[in-house]
């Protein structure tokens, strides 16, 4: 997977390199972001949907983009299944602040929407808050926090409202290096939808 992603970042970056008109713009999403189940010896933990926040700032050339990208994102904890037993309900929360360097090509036309595709690596700190099962007491009495290799993919549709001005509806994937607390790796990855803005200098 690594791999790939590495290959797609490479290419995309070779794509704006070889364009020829440029511009700098910046913008923000705020968007709803959906964990992916986390599976760790027989248990499985559940999220509710939250929310993400990010902003960026970027140099696009003709088809092509490349950004750099600061996001937070959290959920709460609701569920633990454990195998063989059922599942009960959990308190607490995971987080994450990532930074990505991220690249784009833009599928222009004669429209005021352009498609686009990305993807992104950088690093995401992963963090759980403390963690409470009814009935079993704290599992985690303090907060915990792991640095991992971070990465993206992507797609998403621009709507330009003026010559500085465009909308930014995006899904991404963004997942991880299993973070690892005290010995255990778990597992993190999310779907996030977001709406966005950008202006264009």
């Amino acid at each position: 997977m690594k791999k790939v992603l590495i290959a797609i970042f490479v290419f995309t970056l070779f794509f704006v390199s070889s364009a020829c008109a440029d511009g700098l713009y910046v913008g923000g999403n705020l968007g709803i972001t959906m964990l992916e189940d986390a599976e760790v010896e027989g248990l499985t933990v559940e999220s509710d949907t939250g929310y993400s926040l990010s902003g960026f700032v970027g140099y696009s050339k003709n088809k092509g983009r490349i950004e750099m990208e600061t996001s937070y994102q959290t959920n709460d904890l609701d569920k633990l299944g454990v195998e063989g037993y059922g599942e009960v309900g959990i308190d607490g929360d995971v987080s994450s602040i990532s930074m990505l360097f991220n690249g784009y090509i833009d599928f222009t036309n004669s429209s005021s929407v352009t498609p686009y595709i990305g993807a992104g690596l950088g690093i995401a700190r992963v963090e759980i808050s403390k963690v409470d099962v009814p009935g079993y007491g704290d599992l985690t009495t303090k907060s915990v926090d792991d640095t991992v290799f971070a990465y993206q993919i992507g797609t998403g549709l621009l709507f330009k409202i003026n010559d500085n001005i465009a909308l930014d509806f995006k899904y991404r994937y963004l997942g991880t290096e299993d973070p690892e607390y005290e010995g255990v790796k778990i597992p993190y990855g999310s779907h996030d939808i977001s709406l966005g803005m950008r202006y264009i200098f």
